[in-house]
């Protein structure tokens, strides 16, 4: 927005001076405006030079004055500026803190749902517990009255034994009977692993024997496969020695008879008296010899 302010009497004196108030009062300076006035008095140099002079001091002072105007506009808008680079600074300082004022709750906000679970897991966790332990309270309690039973039942056989004492002279109090008690359990428990350990060596031993007699019949299988084969080597062995005893016969038989037929040869060639034997008796002899050596 424009201030105009207005213009003096002594500047609107003549038509000239109220057209270059006009001019400055709008903002602008320019020269100013010669209007020709027909009835005007023509007017000497100097006194148009004076006229001048007056019109440019008025405009002087009135650029001096809307300089200072300028001025003062200047330094409004400077400290506004400022002003609003300081109400930026703030805002953005408003901003800011906002921001870590969120984050502290967005934090404070994740501890404490963090804290709510674990205060949930702890509650759950001691109802459990209490839940448990009145478990084990009622158990305790029915171990107890179990106890008192047994605690009620026992006190019968103590007066049997209170008794037995009196009518005994084996044993003095309650304590020896007790002791004799104990005796009797230990030897109870040592004959029951002894009976143990006795079952556990007799089974290892018939584990033994089982293993042992399956080794032993394998290798009565191993050795009967083993005999049948050395007793048909043998068979075979013995038929070959009787094809051998048979030809061995045969050939002694056959050297017999060559021995034989031979001597008979030799003792036809050989007789002293060779016209006692028959031709033919000694072809036969001849002929029986060769068949004897093919």
């Amino acid at each position: 927005s424009r201030r105009t302010d207005a213009p003096s009497p002594a500047a609107c004196s003549s038509p000239t001076m109220a057209a270059s108030v006009a001019l400055l009062s709008d903002g602008f300076v320019t020269a100013p405006a010669v209007e020709e006035d027909e009835e005007a008095v023509p007017l000497s140099q100097s006194t148009q030079l004076l006229q001048r002079k007056k019109e440019m001091a008025a405009v002087q002072l009135e650029l001096d004055k809307k300089k200072d105007e300028f001025l003062s506009r200047m330094r409004r808008c400077t400290e506004r500026e400022e002003e609003l680079a300081e109400r930026q600074d703030a805002i953005k300082e408003q901003v800011r803190k906002f921001d870590k004022f969120l984050k502290e709750n967005d934090a404070k906000r994740a501890r404490a749902l963090r804290k709510a679970g674990e205060e949930a897991k702890i509650r759950e966790a001691r109802e459990a517990e209490r839940v448990a332990l009145e478990a084990e309270l009622l158990r305790q309690r029915a171990a107890q009255g179990e106890i008192e039973a047994a605690l009620r039942n026992l006190e019968r056989p103590e007066q049997f034994l209170a008794r037995a004492c009196e009518h005994s002279d084996y044993f003095e109090d309650i304590e020896a009977i007790l002791r004799r008690h104990e005796v009797l359990e230990a030897t109870h428990a040592d004959l029951l692993a002894r009976v143990k350990t006795s079952e556990e060596q007799t089974l290892q031993r018939r584990e033994e024997l089982h293993e042992t007699r399956k080794r032993t019949q394998t290798e009565a299988l191993v050795n009967a496969s083993r005999i049948a084969a050395h007793q048909a080597r043998l068979d075979e062995l013995r038929l070959g020695a009787q094809d051998e005893e048979a030809s061995l016969a045969s050939m002694e038989s056959g050297a017999k008879d060559r021995l034989r037929v031979l001597g008979e040869v030799a003792a036809a060639h050989c007789c002293p008296r060779p016209d006692r034997i028959s031709a033919g008796v000694y072809t036969q002899a001849a002929q029986r010899f060769v068949r004897v050596c093919l």
